[in-house]
């Protein structure tokens, strides 16, 4: 579910050595919120979304669902 989505953006972020501070720019998102969403703890849906098209991807919520 949305715990892995969050768990593979770290992954994605980190291959490209993307800092939280930079997804933060990129996104409009605080680097507190981007650590709670990428350990599963926040699972908003609109922000992973969000998150993943600043690292190059799109989710798809049928296959997390």
């Amino acid at each position: 579910g949305f715990l892995m989505v969050g768990i593979e953006l770290k992954k994605s972020r980190i291959e490209q050595n993307i800092t939280r501070a930079e997804l933060s720019e990129k996104t409009g998102i605080s680097c507190n919120s981007i650590l709670n969403y990428e350990d599963g703890r926040h699972t908003q849906f609109d922000v992973l979304e969000k998150m993943a098209a600043a690292l190059g991807y799109e989710i798809d919520l049928i296959k997390i669902l």
